[in-house]
């Protein structure tokens, strides 16, 4: 089947070939592929031939029990958006209902089933039926007359088949009826939904003869709608022919209720709101002061990380109050709505070209990052004055990262109110996180307040450590340590992952000859989580692989946090040796979960551990000043290209992907004028396109500008003027199909 878009068609048909491709998915992989064919299939499904392919596709799939329970169930799905063609057919569903292993496959398909059954009528053969002078009054008679009447569009439209003359059933199927003739549908636009199957065909017509103006009285379908209907209606929104629909849509959001926002939702997410954000903003600078707060009001309804980038863009340059007070809101409800770490870098931009009263508003996006680069935003806003500002951002907090500067703070400050500030702040942030060993001895020895005091403790019984216990007792609080050890002494370490919690017993048994494996091949998304139960103390964490070493991811981020819904990433240094991965915290963390999560796909392999171990504190496996080099996050050994020939390298032993990135760590801050990279016979190994980024942590790296030349065999990379950072970082911007490889390197000062 080809890619050919039918005539009326919203967006390609998703063929066999692409529906096939999902037969390994599991529960928890591909949502936002599955998504897009099942909006496909939905925009389709008016081109019959279309649907009958796709209905014998899916019989043939789950009769034969193609690909995994998960990728069937998906397939039943499609069939309600397909519809079954006859009888026939239906029957044949019917019976492979009854053999269906799966609750879920069954299910979905009794949905199909069921929807054909209700809609169904029997198919009138063409002039065998007589169109009746008056208007039949049973729903499955009138359904036969119109069923005709689109099949035969040369047949004249009887003057009594008007939507005054039906029910809302009949008027739903008049809707379709008189598209498939090709007729004029402008009294079809003038009623209003009162079911979901009329809320669609309502859709459906203003897709096809209606405009942006139409799209309130589609909203008023919402409220009946639910499940696919949701999809359907959202599928024929996003193809009216207008400019201005998504501006509507966005209009309509400020006053819609739940079920029209789940509606308006849907149809966002299906739009390309990256190239109207950029419509929206320009020529921005040359616009009035009324005109720049109305950007930023439609600019908070889309809510998306271009626009996140673009008002913290504009935002220093602002002095107009109403304007700045618009563009921290958009800020925020977008960071409220959706918030990745990169984004925080705009906000540390940002904040350095603003006025006092701005970079004060803007600490108050730090908890959505709740990571060391939001810390050390917090300790610059403290030193320049806003301390306040910076004491209650950092108890916004939602991990143990927070303590230490909070804890340095109260200690130092010699104001009992600022100090009282810090001191309220850290049980706020203990109350979503629990306490850290520090933090704690701290509250329940020095808190000026005893209501702090009262707090901790009721935190330290709820949510209890070792070591609160011990501060419990130390401080005579005998009943509470109780409580707090009875609870403690229940708690044990659960495994959480992507792919559904399984047995991890034999990553914990002292066996390397045992592991758990996830069963899957490794997928962008994928993730492990430890959860202790209590903030553990944790320096170093081992992965013996066993037999397994490439079952692991290539490239991985390391998170910590209070669940792992929460978790944030650390900074970390990881190394490979001797079967042994080891993830180490140079700075040990405290937190009650641990999350790794894949950042690239790793198709070849599953995702196993032999043996696992946590540890207090982080052992180096070398102690040297000398440079450390890392790949896609992991130290290797570069030696070939560091012992003065040439004729040696170090190489990925991996095609260069986009995104793939080679580090180095000078171990402290070094002024760096030139990189470089000697590739000696293997000219084509290095990417023919790269970002640069610098920083002094792998969390807090910013791109830096430089110039690239050859000289001879050599590679340089030039920064002017130099760059002081401890970290470098080379980013691949291009796949290739070849090796990232390295003969020599040298750097210079």
């Amino acid at each position: 089947m080809g890619t050919k878009r039918p005539v009326g068609a919203i967006c390609d048909a998703p063929t066999v070939e692409q529906i096939e491709a999902m037969s390994t998915f599991d529960y928890g992989k591909g949502d936002k592929e599955i998504n897009e064919v099942i909006f496909g299939v939905f925009s389709n499904n008016f081109d019959k031939k279309y649907c009958a392919e796709i209905e014998k596709f899916i019989y043939d799939q789950i009769s034969q029990k193609k690909g995994t329970e998960y990728y069937r169930s998906m397939l039943a799905e499609l069939l309600w958006a397909t519809g079954i063609s006859n009888k026939a057919s239906c029957k044949k569903f019917e019976r492979l209902m009854k053999d269906a292993g799966s609750e879920g496959i069954r299910g979905r398909l009794s949905n199909a089933v069921d929807h054909f059954k209700k809609r169904n009528v029997p198919y009138a053969r063409e002039r065998k039926f007589k169109v009746p002078e008056e208007l039949p009054q049973g729903f499955r008679e009138q359904c036969r007359l119109m069923k005709f009447l689109a099949d035969n569009p040369d047949v004249p439209m009887p003057e009594y088949l008007k939507f005054a003359n039906l029910d809302d059933n009949g008027k739903t199927r008049l809707i379709y009826t008189i598209a498939a003739r090709g007729g004029d549908l402008s009294e079809a636009l003038k009623l209003e939904p009162t079911n979901a199957d009329m809320t669609v065909a309502l859709a459906f017509a203003v897709a096809k003869a209606g405009s942006d103006k139409d799209i309130p009285n589609i909203l008023k379908g919402a409220k009946f709608l639910h499940g696919g209907y949701v999809a359907n209606v959202a599928s024929y929104i996003v193809s009216i022919k207008s400019p201005d629909t998504a501006k509507t849509l966005l209009e309509k959001s400020a006053s819609a209720d739940a079920s029209q926002t789940a509606l308006i939702t849907a149809c966002l997410a299906r739009m390309n709101l990256d190239r109207m954000v950029k419509e929206l903003f320009a020529g921005y600078e040359s616009k009035s002061p009324e005109l720049k707060a109305s950007i930023m009001k439609t600019a908070a309804s889309i809510a998306n990380t271009e626009v996140f980038s673009t008002v913290a863009k504009y935002l220093p340059g602002e002095t107009d109050k109403k304007v700045k007070t618009e563009a921290l809101k958009a800020l925020i409800r977008t960071a409220q709505s959706y918030f990745e770490p990169n984004m925080f870098a705009h906000v540390e931009a940002a904040y350095d070209k603003c006025d006092a009263a701005t970079k004060k508003m803007l600490l108050r996006l730090v908890r959505y990052a709740s990571d060391s680069r939001a810390v050390e935003l917090c300790k610059k806003a403290y030193s320049e004055g806003f301390k306040t500002e910076a004491i209650k951002a950092l108890g916004e907090f939602e991990n143990a990262l927070a303590f230490e500067p909070l804890v340095q703070i109260a200690k130092a400050s010699s104001a009992d109110r600022e100090k009282t500030l810090a001191q309220i702040a850290i049980v706020d942030v203990a109350s979503r996180c629990s306490f850290d060993d520090d933090s704690a001895n701290y509250i329940m020895n020095s808190a000026i307040r005893q209501e702090e005091k009262d707090r901790a403790a009721d935190i330290m019984v709820r949510k209890p450590t070792p070591r609160g216990v011990e501060i419990l007792r130390e401080i005579g609080k005998t009943a509470e340590a109780d409580k707090a050890q009875n609870t403690l002494s229940k708690i044990k370490m659960a495994f959480q992952s992507s792919e559904g919690e399984s047995d991890f017993r034999n990553a914990l048994d002292k066996n390397p000859s045992t592991r758990w494996t996830n069963g899957s091949h490794i997928r962008k998304g994928h993730w492990i989580a430890f959860d202790f139960g209590y903030p553990k103390k944790i320096g170093e964490i081992d992965f013996n692989l066993g037999t397994s070493q490439n079952d692991f991811p290539d490239s991985f981020k390391v998170l910590a946090g209070p669940t792992a819904a929460s978790a944030r990433e650390v900074e970390c240094v990881i190394s490979k040796k001797k079967g042994i991965l080891k993830i180490g915290f140079e700075k040990p963390i405290s937190a009650q979960v641990v999350k790794l999560l894949a950042t690239a796909d790793k198709s070849s392999n599953w995702w196993s551990i032999h043996e696992v171990e946590f540890k207090d504190k982080y052992v180096q496996d070398d102690n040297s000043k000398d440079p450390a080099f890392a790949f896609n996050g992991i130290i290797i050994d570069f030696n070939s290209a560091l012992d003065g020939s040439e004729g040696s390298r170090w190489s990925s032993n991996k095609n260069i992907e986009k995104g793939a990135w080679f580090g180095i760590d000078f171990k402290s801050p070094k002024k760096i004028s030139k990189l470089l990279f000697n590739l000696g016979y293997s000219q084509s190994d290095f990417p023919s396109a790269f970002k640069v980024f610098a920083g002094k942590s792998m969390n807090s790296l910013s791109e830096v500008p430089f110039k690239s030349s050859k000289n001879g065999s050599v590679l340089e990379v030039s920064f002017e003027p130099p760059v002081s950072a401890r970290i470098f970082k080379i980013v691949s911007g291009v796949n290739s199909d070849k090796w990232w490889s390295v003969h020599e390197f040298e750097f210079k000062e």
